[in-house]
């Protein structure tokens, strides 16, 4: 009696355990790699939590430079061309910034147009006199 309640019950939980279980093994979609983790996607925004954060950071930002003392220290070309500027104090030069083409730099939101082997190019959007919008472009030299 007690053999034929083992038989049972293995037969049982077999059949719960694989009875169910219909996998097609003729397309590799249904298969999972068994060594790779579940991620779980991460419910929200990035950005808006950390525009909510107010904390300290170690990211340089060209809000506070001023173009009438950059100075164009190196340029890198290629498929996305960027330029390192440093903004040049009364004690000489202040630390590096990265800038690529449409950046916004300083306190009147200067854009980066173009990045050339030469220089930068800046446009800067301003009101005339009659209240047309003009634009300005800056060109920077590369120094040495």
């Amino acid at each position: 009696m007690k053999k034929i309640s083992n038989v049972m019950l293995i037969c049982l939980f077999s059949y719960l355990s694989f009875g169910d279980v219909s996998s097609d093994l003729s397309s590799g979609r249904n298969i999972r790699d068994p060594f790779k983790v579940k991620y779980k996607k991460k419910m929200g925004n990035k950005k808006a939590r950390r525009e909510k954060f107010t904390g300290f950071s170690n990211k340089l930002t060209t809000d506070h430079l001023r173009i009438d003392r950059l100075r164009v220290t190196g340029i890198f070309l290629g498929k996305d061309a960027r330029a390192i500027i440093k903004q040049v104090d009364d004690e000489g030069l202040s630390e590096a910034v990265i800038i690529k083409e449409g950046m916004k730099i300083g306190p009147d939101q200067v854009e980066v147009k173009a990045i050339l082997p030469g220089g930068v190019v800046l446009v800067e959007k301003i009101i005339n006199v009659y209240d047309e919008e003009e634009y300005l472009e800056t060109i920077l030299p590369l120094s040495e």
